[in-house]
């Protein structure tokens, strides 16, 4: 592979972590821990923001090297009030903390992600509108307790009014898990 190739898809996977991964599923699965801490908590709040805050940082600085004008520009509208001001170019590089690592959070977190994208699909697949109500989310999953710290995130999320735990008939990618939606 040539290098301009390699560097290519490395671009690639960036962009995709931050248009997939952040956007589409992180932001949207802790939307409402951001906006309903009178409902969520305010520590559900704060730890979202925390977390939010840092990985977005991190990933602006994955991104600088390649994108340098546009993250130097979002980095100093977002975090050069906190940071000192200084540039994106010249802060240090995101260092990866193991003492952060929960893996029954990260295990729980794919399944709300895998869920997530079912009732994505499913919407997709009848034209609907991903702000589209479902009355009911069936989840059927093996592991009802690594799930149930999840279930507001993924409520809120999926614009579930109801959710249970019951047979299921959509498969999850990558996942044993299975939904059912009813619109």
């Amino acid at each position: 592979m040539v290098w301009g190739e390699a560097l290519n898809a490395d671009c690639r996977r960036c962009l995709h972590l931050r248009r997939h991964d952040l956007c589409d599923n992180y932001l949207e699965i802790v939307k409402d821990r951001l906006y309903n801490a009178e409902v969520r908590g305010e520590n559900a709040r704060c730890a979202a923001q925390f977390a939010f805050y840092n990985t977005v940082q991190a990933v602006l600085k994955m991104v600088a090297p390649i994108m340098p004008f546009v993250t130097e520009d979002r980095y100093h509208d977002i975090y050069a009030n906190w940071n000192g001001g200084g540039s994106i170019h010249h802060s240090s590089w995101p260092v990866f903390d193991k003492t952060l690592i929960d893996g029954k959070a990260e295990k729980a977190g794919g399944l709300a992600v895998s869920i997530l994208g079912a009732v994505r699909k499913h919407k997709n697949s009848k034209s609907l509108s991903l702000k589209t109500e479902v009355k009911l989310l069936t989840i059927d999953v093996e592991d009802l307790e690594l799930l149930k710290p999840a279930l507001d995130d993924i409520k809120a999320a999926c614009q579930a009014q109801e959710v249970f735990f019951g047979k299921g008939d959509i498969e999850c990618e990558g996942t044993s898990a299975k939904i059912t939606v009813e619109l």
